[in-house]
């Protein structure tokens, strides 16, 4: 099997409801609660003869309370190191009394547009102007990941919170636009690139709903993801041009470093929404003389604003 095949079947795995013939192959009734401390384990998913595994690094507090908990599901960038976010996190969960959950989305099953773009579109979608079914889509894992670590904590109202930085960041915003969840709050830090809310030429997706069918691009999507507890938080210093940032024609449209893009892809879905009179559920928040580190973006103050307070 090629890789774009691996791909594709990886991202079939999970879906938000699973058809009878999908089971988990590790699928035990007396699997334990997650451990105290750091930890991690492998998520197998199969059908028929074929499985993929995902692995997930995870953190419970000392004297976690799961009456009172909170499950933060954290999202590396392109560098795949979640057990490093998942690290970044600890302080974050001590003081909130959260568990932490940082599934690693490898590079062999889930190349670049894979993760950071969720999957929407293949090249062939790019030039049809048409997009993969929903059941593709990398998101899908997110939903199946909080009803798994809800049944192994025994815990079936567990909040959970989602938080992103660089391409994890986009992974998170891109969800967002398209795939409805529970989460309390999404939080995106640092992305290289934003989903402007706009359906123009000018910004094809990923950089907008630009080249998607009617469906997923039309009044009602748009409307739909400004009501989204979304919060852009910026690192100040986030500034460089250097790679990995994105400096393509279409990225540039959004501005020339990370700090400038994200806000004014919020200033562009404020505008939108106060022109429609829309709900507007974003915000704004910014973390003072950080660049793009993920440590110094969770380690701010504003981090627990962001996350924890709207």
């Amino acid at each position: 099997m090629d890789t774009k095949s691996r791909g594709i079947l990886g991202v079939c795995l999970i879906i938000a409801s699973l058809p009878a013939s999908w089971a988990r192959a590790d699928d035990d009734p007396k699997r334990t609660a997650i451990p105290t401390g750091r930890a991690d384990q492998v998520i197998v998913f199969r059908h028929g003869v074929e499985q993929l595994s995902l692995q997930v690094f995870t953190y419970k507090p000392v004297g976690y309370k799961k009456t009172e908990g909170k499950l933060l599901l954290v999202f590396h960038g392109i560098d795949r190191n979640a057990d490093d976010y998942r690290d970044a996190a600890i302080p974050l969960a001590d003081r909130n009394g959260c568990l932490v959950v940082a599934p690693k989305f490898d590079r062999q099953n889930f190349r670049g547009e894979l993760y950071v773009d969720g999957g929407l579109q293949t090249d062939d979608d790019k030039k049809a102007g048409s997009a993969e079914p929903k059941e593709k889509w990398t998101w899908q894992y997110v939903p199946r990941l909080v009803e798994e670590v809800r049944r192994l904590e025994g815990s079936p109202d567990l909040p959970y919170y989602l938080l992103g930085h660089s391409g994890g960041g986009q992974f998170l915003e891109r969800l967002a636009g398209f795939l409805p969840t529970d989460a309390r709050s999404i939080v995106v830090a640092n992305p290289g690139t934003h989903l402007f809310v706009t359906a123009s030429k000018d910004f094809p997706y990923p950089y907008g709903f630009g080249n998607l069918p009617d469906n997923l691009s039309n009044q009602a999507a748009l409307k739909r993801f400004l009501a989204q507890p979304l919060t852009i938080f910026l690192g100040t210093a986030d500034t460089s041009t250097d790679p990995p940032l994105n400096v393509t024609e279409w990225a540039n449209r959004q501005g020339a470093f990370r700090y400038e893009r994200g806000q004014n892809a919020f200033a562009a879905a404020k505008r939108l929404a106060e022109e429609k009179k829309w709900a507007f559920s974003w915000r704004l928040v910014k973390a003072d003389s950080v660049g793009h580190d993920e440590k110094g973006m969770f380690a701010h103050p504003n981090c627990e604003i962001a996350l924890f307070r709207r």
